[in-house]
């Protein structure tokens, strides 16, 4: 057995030593890529192949990692891919429903009061800066104006008496032009909106006839002829009470006794004798009666009413040639007090009983003449009131109140509060459940966002792959290792093809061995 053994070693040796050379110089060269771990030194002097190739230039090792991934791995076209396929659009429907599953589910209660107010001012304070910056823009303010503009167009155009149904305004004048007439807030702005408006002119040289213009004066001078017959019958209605026949018998009486004081002692004498004075108290009343008819009779005439109207427009004609300065050259306080004296009239006038009724009567005969006129027959034709300075002065009163800081930081303001409340008492209230979502409704909600946010994905994936960096990632994750969690990560990829160039060697050492064989025999 031993002399067999002897016999087949020489033989055998090169081969088994060639192998076992091959597979250990590999183990070790492989080994040296990871040890040592740091630089080893002999008097000073650094020993060769310290540290080990890996450690010394792991920081190139990650560069070039980072390289690979993001210019080999993470590519817009690998992304894309993986993007189309059905698993990855199933999977992201799934996770935008749960996402939404779990958003519809919280509470909208916050325990923590200061947490939420802390959280709404945040977001007020940022809602405010938006819409002042949006509502101030040039963009928004051509756009109100043009819509404006589009309003009044529309409203113009529209049938008096169609509109005037819509609004029930036999209603409205009976019941609300009132209370809202004496509310305070919509007295304090009318007034407020006209002082500031006449302040303004009061040191003007204009004249009153750029507040009132020729066509608005002989407009309110016609509108006030239409109604004198309305007032005639009010005021003679009113004179035939018995109250008010009672006051001008008394009148009457003392207006003979000054007349019969003016005649002479001889006038007198045959008055008084002839018992005339007492007659003429004892018909009083009749002729009083008599004096309301007659004057009754004179001022229905057409040419008395007409008179009386051109009499108004001529004063008032002569009025606004006046200067604003001599008419508001008081002192803005009594302005002021005039005109809540002249606003308190107009609404006595107008929200009284009988004005209401005379309001009501005079409505109903105009809009029976005028049943075809559009606003813009009355407001621009019959008032002679510019459309474009109706559009304007609406374009900058809308825009004046909804621009300013103030009327933004209000509004946000109730909200809010409204919304601090609500989400203070309502502490057991889902959003789900605040907004009635149905599990239809959910579905498309899902639909849309998944949509929406995968379209999104897929049409900015270089600027997505540009915003996360893969590169600066992967380098400095891999930095961020030590040494020896390199070589573990390095390991778990390469560890087999390593364990094969181990082998590798051996087999080539055994070849090489056999060979050395070979050529023994051949005696080269």
């Amino acid at each position: 057995m031993i002399q067999t053994i002897l016999h087949i070693l020489p033989w055998a040796l090169p081969v088994i030593l060639g192998a076992a050379i091959g597979y250990i110089t590999n183990a070790i060269a492989i080994r040296m890529l990871f040890r040592p771990l740091e630089e080893k030194k002999i008097f000073g002097i650094r020993i060769p192949l310290t540290p080990g190739i890996i450690p010394k230039q792991r920081y190139q090792l990650s560069g070039n990692i980072g390289v690979m991934v993001a210019e080999q791995l993470i590519t817009e076209d690998a992304i894309k891919d993986q993007l189309s396929r059905d698993e990855f659009t199933e999977g992201f429907k799934n996770a935008v429903s749960s996402m939404t599953e779990k958003l519809l589910s919280m509470p909208v209660a916050f325990k923590d009061k200061n947490r939420l107010a802390d959280l709404l001012g945040r977001i007020r304070a940022f809602i405010s800066g938006l819409l002042f910056r949006f509502l101030n823009s040039r963009t928004f303010i051509y756009a109100m104006r043009d819509i404006t503009s589009r309003t009044v167009d529309y409203i113009l155009s529209l049938k008096v008496t169609g509109l005037m149904e819509k609004i029930k305004w036999q209603e409205f004048l009976s019941v609300k032009l009132k209370e809202i007439l004496e509310s305070g807030g919509i007295k304090d702005l009318v007034i407020n909106k006209i002082f500031k408006y006449l302040t303004g002119l009061k040191d003007s040289d204009k004249k009153m006839s750029h507040i009132l213009s020729s066509g608005m004066v002989h407009s309110a001078a016609d509108i006030f002829g239409t109604m004198l017959p309305e007032l005639f019958d009010s005021l003679f209605k009113w004179l035939r009470t018995d109250a008010m026949h009672r006051e001008l018998e008394v009148r009457g009486r003392f207006m003979l006794r000054d007349i019969l004081d003016r005649l002479n002692i001889l006038q007198k004498f045959l008055i008084t004798a002839g018992q005339f004075d007492k007659s003429l108290e004892e018909r009083m009343p009749e002729i009083i009666d008599d004096v309301l008819e007659h004057f009754e009779r004179i001022v229905y005439r057409d040419n008395t009413r007409q008179g009386m109207v051109r009499s108004l427009e001529k004063a008032l004609v002569n009025w606004t040639e006046k200067p604003v300065k001599d008419i508001l050259s008081c002192d803005d306080k009594i302005i002021l007090s005039r005109l809540e004296d002249i606003y308190s009239a107009v609404v006595n006038v107008f929200g009284g009983s009988m004005g209401t009724d005379n309001a009501v009567k005079y409505i109903r005969n105009w809009l029976e003449l005028h049943d075809q006129a559009t606003l813009r027959d009355i407001v621009v034709k019959k008032a002679h009131i510019e459309e474009n300075s109706i559009k304007e002065f609406l374009s900058f009163t809308i825009l004046n109140f909804i621009t300013d800081r103030n009327t933004i930081d209000r509004s946000l303001d109730k909200v809010t509060r409204f919304v601090e409340n609500y989400f203070t008492v309502e502490k057991s209230v889902t959003l789900n459940a605040l907004f009635k979502i149905t599990s239809s409704d959910k579905e498309r909600i899902d639909n849309f966002l998944s949509e929406k946010a995968y379209i999104f994905i897929l049409d900015n994936i270089p600027e997505i792959i540009n915003a996360l960096d893969v590169k600066k990632l992967v380098i400095e994750k891999v930095d961020k290792l030590n040494v020896m969690e390199v070589e573990n990560l390095i390991l778990q990829v390469m560890a087999r093809h390593l364990k094969w160039i181990n082998i590798f060697g051996a087999v080539l050492g055994a070849f090489l061995g056999a060979t050395q064989i070979i050529i023994r025999l051949l005696g080269v």
